[in-house]
This record gives structure tokens, C-alpha cells and sequence, in this order.
């Protein structure tokens, strides 16, 4: 069977503890790339580079056990908070306690909204209809961190979030980043303004890479992108 290659011509290097953001049409690729880095694919042709390490010689266990992931729509599983954002650390010995002194300690502002008066000993499930898509998103994010990834990537994960809930995730992310290397795929340009460099894609090429400053000075692909959000 004939596959369509997803990229062509394309090259391109992911600082360590800097966040780029991919943005582009849907089917551009940005996702993909997330999926390549993670090795749930292989490219057909060419490499994709750790540390100047082909990915293919390395352990699959070890690259996803140092990368925390947060999807567009958030996993709940049923059990209490703790439990819920324990399942994201590899450790087996971890507890309960742990889990909710790490979020005291680094996720206090983005938890906040939604402890109630049990805390994190509060009872949830994937069904449960009184969190909000933001307050699985922020247990969901908690549950990556607590990995304690070397890589965090969003998949378009506050495109389902109001506007309220997406600025409330971008103050806590600001923290979250530092010393951590960061890829955002974004529905949003407003969401990525602050990124190290921003990727724009378009039929498997990168048409445009550069701040949210330099790339909204010119008459490019993002320019036209955020006129049409502004508007």
C-alpha cells in the first residue's frame, strides 16, 4: 500500500530547555512530529536525533519514561485526585501523600480552583460532571509533571478550555517550563506568544520559524494566521 509522505525537505533542531510551539492547518503535520519523537513511528528516511543519538538506538521504555504528555482531551480515571496524577510517576513506592505534597509544592496556583473541601482525597471518575474540562486539564498536566519529564509536550491541550481556564494554565505554565524543554502544538496563537521559537507548517514543510515578535512584523503564513484569530 502507497503511504503520502507527511514531510519533505524537512529539518529541524528542538533546543533543550527552550519551548517551540508548532502551529499550521490541520493534516500540516504538527502532531506527527510529536508521535515521531515519542516513537510511536519511525521515518522512512532520515533520523530523528536525542542528544546526537538516533532514537532507534535507544530504549523506547527510557524515551517515554522521560516525556510527559497532555492531550486535547484529558483522561480521568475513577478514584481520588491523588491517585488520578499518581498514575502519571513511574515510581511504584510513590503514595498518595506524595502526590499531593508535589502538587502543594509546584502546581498550588493551577490546583487551586479545583480541590474542594476533601482536597486531593476527592472521589472523580471520567464521567464525573461537576470538574470542568479545565479542572480535568489542570489534573491531567499534574499527572505528566509528576514524572518529573525531561520533555513535556501539549497537544493542543487548552483549544476545549475558555478563555478564563486557558490564561489561568498559561500563568502556572510559565514556572512549569523553566528548565525543561517544551513543544506545544497550537490551536491557539494566543497560547504560544512567549515560545522560543515558533514552527510554522504547512504540507509537511516549515514555511516560517522565529518569535511571536519577529514572525507577526511580517507578511507571512502567521501574520495571516493571527489577523484571522484577532479578527
Amino acid at each position: 500500500m502507497w503511504i503520502d509522505e507527511i514531510f519533505n525537505d524537512f529539518s529541524l533542531t528542538i533546543q533543550s530547555n527552550e519551548t517551540t510551539a508548532f502551529v499550521g492547518p490541520s493534516g500540516c503535520g504538527k502532531t506527527t512530529i510529536t508521535q515521531l519523537i515519542e516513537r510511536f513511528y519511525d521515518p522512512d528516511n532520515g533520523q530523528v536525533l536525542f542528544d546526537d543519538t538516533d532514537l532507534r538506538a535507544l530504549n523506547v521504555n527510557w524515551i517515554r519514561s522521560n516525556i510527559g504528555i497532555v492531550q486535547q482531551d484529558p483522561v480521568l480515571f475513577t478514584g481520588t485526585i491523588s491517585e488520578n496524577i499518581r498514575m502519571g510517576c513511574l515510581n511504584d513506592t510513590l503514595t498518595n501523600d506524595d502526590a499531593s505534597t508535589y502538587c502543594i509544592q509546584h502546581c498550588s496556583e493551577m490546583m487551586a480552583l479545583i480541590l474542594q473541601v476533601q482536597g486531593y482525597n476527592t472521589m472523580i471518575s471520567r464521567t464525573n460532571s461537576e470538574l470542568s474540562v479545565g479542572q480535568k486539564q489542570r489534573i491531567s498536566i499534574a499527572r505528566a509533571l509528576i514524572r518529573k519529564p525531561k520533555i513535556l509536550i501539549f497537544d493542543e491541550a487548552t483549544s476545549a478550555l475558555d478563555n478564563h481556564s486557558e490564561r489561568m494554565i498559561q500563568r502556572a505554565l510559565e514556572n512549569i517550563k523553566i528548565n525543561r524543554t517544551v513543544i506545544i502544538i497550537a490551536h491557539r496563537l494566543s497560547t504560544i506568544r512567549n515560545a522560543n521559537k515558533i514552527v510554522v507548517l504547512d504540507n509537511g514543510r516549515i514555511r516560517e520559524i522565529g518569535t511571536h515578535a519577529q514572525l507577526s512584523s511580517t507578511s507571512g503564513f502567521y501574520s495571516a494566521m493571527l489577523k484571522l484569530e484577532v479578527c
